[in-house]
């Protein structure tokens, strides 16, 4: 697994468990997710 995929991965289980827990909306679990995990470059 590559550094991109590892982050990609870990992005989408934080996005998820930000959703469903924390009783946010998609979007505020998104920009969360993004604050979190920025992009790589």
């Amino acid at each position: 697994m590559t550094e991109d995929e590892y982050v990609e991965d870990e992005r989408r289980h934080f996005a998820w468990i930000m959703q469903h827990h924390s009783e946010i909306t998609p979007a505020e679990a998104e920009a969360a997710t993004l604050e979190r995990y920025p992009a790589l470059g």
